[in-house]
């Protein structure tokens, strides 16, 4: 199993557990419909990390295969452009489509969280 790395500048916050659990939370919630959930056995941060992905580079696969207009759907919904998942790999050459797809989905999670953090409602 690859070793998941992040190429954006947030790749440090992945490796806080709080911010590992809140954006498998936000994955899940995106595919919500597709009734999808993390199955995670391991204990150490990145290794969760790690297995993650690969459970998502599996679904991703599962999905292309059954429905690749549903595949297609589902990125348009959680805001990925064609663009981002070219670009991501151009920078990551070495990776499987469905990997790329999965890091660049957990990426964009990811900036939601932190983008609900910085600009959500302050509760006083």
């Amino acid at each position: 199993m690859t070793k998941f790395e992040l190429s954006l500048g947030n790749q440090d916050l992945l490796a806080k557990e709080e911010y590992l659990i809140k954006t498998m939370r936000q994955v899940e919630k995106e595919l919500l419909e597709h009734q999808f959930e993390f199955q995670i056995e391991s204990q150490e941060i990145q290794e969760k990390l790690t297995e993650a992905i690969g459970q998502l580079e599996g679904f991703l696969g599962l999905l292309e295969r059954r429905n690749v207009e549903r595949l297609f759907h589902m990125l348009y919904r959680i805001d990925i452009p064609e663009a981002m998942i070219a670009d991501y790999g151009e920078k990551h050459p070495g990776l499987s489509w469905y990997r790329i797809v999965s890091e660049v989905i957990f990426l964009r999670c990811l900036q939601k969280i932190i983008l609900r953090e910085q600009f959500g409602t302050k509760k006083n």
